[in-house]
């Protein structure tokens, strides 16, 4: 697995394949609810607006886009803002020790924390959040969602062993 930084140009032409990999996990999810041709543009314009706010690495295996990681510092946090493998990939291939071992000379010095908002409709991604050591410390206001937090370094020591 290739896991690699890309920038706005690479963005633009990986875009479409990124989408597909979040769109199949919200089908997962939500088997109801359906992905809109309108969801693709307001994701696209959504990225597209905020690209340089966030930091975005992808996992490569061969030339299939496996999935992608989306992130942000924010005072002495690590912000998970996405995080989406594809399903195939699910649970496979050590994904997050390669993703955290790829990370770790990337997070500078000040950052002592992760944080993630999950949906509750989401409990893979809490089990996961959970399993990495981040704890559910509250709900968002619209109560859809909890904001998981947990300890950097607890997590770099857990995948770097």
């Amino acid at each position: 697995m290739l896991f690699k930084q890309i920038n706005k140009r690479d963005f633009d032409e990986i875009a479409p394949k990124m989408f597909l990999i979040l769109s199949s996990n919200m089908e997962i999810i939500n088997p109801k609810g359906t992905i809109l041709d309108d969801d693709f543009s307001i994701w696209l314009k959504y990225q597209n607006d905020h690209f340089y706010e966030n930091v975005f690495i992808i996992f490569e295996d061969g030339d299939t886009l496996a999935g992608y990681f989306q992130y942000s510092f924010i005072g002495d946090n690590l912000v998970i803002e996405e995080i989406e493998i594809m399903p195939s990939y699910q649970g496979h291939f050590g994904i997050l020790s390669g993703l955290f071992r790829f990370m770790q000379y990337r997070i500078p010095n000040n950052i002592t924390s992760v944080c993630a908002y999950i949906s509750k409709n989401n409990p893979r991604s809490y089990r996961i959040a959970e399993k990495l050591g981040l704890s559910a410390v509250k709900e968002n206001a619209s109560a859809t969602s909890f904001l998981y937090s947990g300890d950097i370094q607890h997590i770099l020591k857990r995948y770097l062993k």
